[in-house]
C-alpha cells in the first residue's frame, strides 16, 4: 500500500504514465487526484457489465471516478457473448449519452422474449441492424491482423473428432440417462441438476481422469499427446477448460519424459511468470498446458507454433484471444490450431451450436467492419 500510494502520488504530482492492473482500480482514492490528460482501457470488454447500477464492478466504478477529458478503449474483443457487451465501454465512453442499458441500448436495437428465468436475448431487431452498425462506427475503428501485419504467417484452423472410448461412453450414456454412473475403479459419480450434469458430461467427454481415476480411457486427452509427440522438437501450447485437464495432460506429459510446465488458475501471479518466461526461452521445455481463462491474455507465447484446444470455452473470443498468445507479433512459422471434440457428445451437441451462434450474431452486428 505504501508504495502504491507514493507512486499514484508522484504521477500526480509530476505527470507521466501511470499503469494500473483492473483489480488495482478500486485501490486508488482517485476522487483526490486531478485530472488525467488521457485514460486508455485495455481489454475493454471486460466493461461489459458496467452501468450506473449499484450491481456494477467495483473496478468499473473506480474507473468511472477518474477524471479525464480524452478517452480510449481497445479490445481484441468488441463482442463476448452478445451485443449488450457493447453498453458498457459505450457508457463509460460517453456517459450522458448512454445512460441506461436497457433504455439507450438494449431495447433499441435487440430482441428478446420472455423465459422462465428472464427475459432471454433473441438477437438484433431485423429492421434496426443498419441502425446499430452505423452507432457504433461513429466511434468504433476495426483493425484486423490481415490488414496490419500482411507479413504475418499463415494461420491453418482444423478440427479432429474422436470417439469416445468404451469406458468413457458407459459412464457418459449412465450420467446423460441415470444423472449417476459407476467408474472403472469402482467410484460412484453422481449429479443432482442440469448444470451440473452438464459439466459431468464435458469433463467425461475429456477423459475419466478429471473424474478422480487416475490415467484411465480418454480418447481426447491420447490424442493430444500423439499430437505433442509428433510435433516434437518443436513447442506445442494446450488450452483447456477444467483444471483437471491441464493435471490429467501434464501428468502424460511427465509419464512420456516430455518437459512441460502447467498454469491453472491456482498457480501464482509470480509463478505465472516464471513459467511462460521458461517455455518461452528454456529448449528443453516443449509444453505448456494451462486453463484458457488463465493463460487467454496478455502474455506471448510464440516459441511455439502449434496449438491445441482440448476442451472449448462457452465464447468464441476467449478462443480466438488465447489463440492470439501464438498468432501474433514475432511470430515466423505457420500456426496450427487443433480443436478436439469428442463425437456423440455435449461437445457437439451444446458447445459448437453454441459457438457458432455467437460467432454469426457477431459477424451480423460488425458486418463489414
Amino acid at each position: 500500500k505504501a508504495k502504491r500510494d507514493s507512486t499514484v502520488a508522484r504521477w500526480n504530482l509530476d505527470g507521466g504514465v501511470l499503469l494500473v492492473h483492473y483489480e488495482a482500480l478500486r485501490l486508488i482514492d482517485w476522487k483526490s487526484l486531478g485530472p488525467a490528460d488521457l485514460v486508455i482501457v485495455d481489454e475493454s470488454h471486460r466493461l461489459a457489465n458496467g452501468s450506473r447500477s449499484a450491481r456494477s464492478p467495483k473496478f468499473f466504478k473506480a474507473l468511472k471516478q477518474i477524471k479525464t477529458k480524452h478517452k480510449l478503449a481497445l479490445s481484441g474483443s468488441l463482442i463476448i457473448n452478445s451485443p449488450e457487451d457493447f453498453f458498457g465501454a459505450n457508457h463509460w465512453l460517453f456517459p450522458n449519452i448512454y445512460k441506461s442499458k436497457f433504455t439507450d441500448w438494449c431495447d433499441k436495437y435487440l430482441q428478446y422474449v420472455e423465459g422462465g428465468f428472464g427475459r432471454v436475448l433473441l438477437g438484433v431487431k431485423p429492421d434496426r441492424v443498419n441502425e446499430m452498425r452505423d452507432e457504433l462506427g461513429k466511434f468504433i475503428l476495426v483493425r484486423s491482423k490481415q490488414d496490419e501485419l500482411p507479413g504475418l504467417p499463415d494461420r491453418i484452423e482444423q478440427t479432429l473428432r474422436v470417439e469416445l472410448l468404451p469406458a468413457q461412453r458407459r459412464v457418459y450414456d449412465d450420467l446423460a440417462n441415470n444423472f449417476i454412473a459407476s467408474l472403472p475403479d469402482g467410484k460412484r459419480v453422481t449429479v443432482g441438476s442440469h448444470l451440473a450434469q452438464l459439466t459431468k458430461l464435458r469433463q467425461v467427454a475429456t477423459g475419466l481422469d478429471l473424474l478422480g481415476t487416475e490415467f484411465t480411457d480418454s480418447a481426447k486427452l491420447d490424442l493430444t499427446i500423439e499430437l505433442i509427440q509428433d510435433n516434437l522438437p518443436n513447442k506445442t501450447v494446450v488450452f483447456a477448460w477444467h483444471r483437471a485437464t491441464v493435471r490429467a495432460i501434464s501428468e502424460r506429459c511427465a509419464a512420456k519424459g516430455i518437459d512441460c510446465v502447467a498454469i491453472d488458475g491456482d498457480t501464482k501471479m509470480a509463478d505465472r511468470a516464471k513459467l511462460v518466461d521458461r517455455f518461452q526461452t528454456d529448449p528443453e521445455c516443449k509444453v505448456i498446458v494451462a486453463t484458457i481463462k488463465t493463460l487467454g491474455e496478455s502474455v506471448t507465447l510464440h516459441a511455439a507454433s502449434d496449438v491445441i484446444f482440448v476442451e472449448s470455452s462457452w465464447t468464441p473470443t476467449d478462443m480466438e484471444q488465447a489463440a492470439d498468445r501464438v498468432y501474433r507479433i514475432g511470430q515466423t512459422r505457420h500456426v496450427t490450431i487443433t480443436h478436439i471434440v469428442s463425437t456423440g457428445t455435449v461437445d457437439e451437441t451444446r458447445v459448437l451450436p453454441r459457438l457458432a451462434d455467437k460467432i454469426a450474431m457477431r459477424n451480423m452486428v460488425l458486418g463489414d467492419k
